[in-house]
């Protein structure tokens, strides 16, 4: 996945500051740690091994599969819990009143499996950003 991106500070040789305008890929889910809800653009360390300067308009690329993978366990984990919790206690004989009740709080834990794997994603693995072009 790549993305224009304008960089805003150099904080080593090879690690720069980069400013991105949030798209549609972008969502809420904040997995770079960027708490996307609230700003229009965020502010992302990248690699910076073509050695662009504060104020260059760069080409930023991260590997797509992990922004695929974010995306799925923030949106898609908790609904197949709240399906799976449903299904399940329905086949299980019990009332409808238990059944919603079982999977809401399956909802929840979807729920908190996402904010425990954007805070080990923000803090541990990261999404790396790498700058692989200067725009002219």
């Amino acid at each position: 996945m790549t993305q224009n991106a304008r960089v805003v500070k150099i904080l080593d040789k090879d690690i720069a500051e980069v400013t991105v305008e949030r798209t549609s890929a972008c969502g809420n889910c904040a997995s770079c740690g960027a708490a996307c809800a609230f700003r229009r653009s965020l502010v992302i360390k990248a690699r910076n091994r073509i050695s662009a300067g504060v104020g260059d308009s760069v080409i930023i690329s991260t590997r797509s599969s992990k922004i695929i993978l974010a995306a799925f366990v923030v949106y898609i984990v908790p609904f197949i819990l709240l399906f799976a919790a449903y299904t399940a206690t329905s086949s299980a004989g019990l009332s409808e009143k238990a059944s919603i009740l079982i999977s809401a709080a399956a909802l929840i834990i979807g729920f908190v499996i996402a904010r425990v794997y954007n805070s080990h994603v923000r803090t541990v693995r990261g999404i790396e950003f790498e700058i692989i072009a200067i725009n002219k």
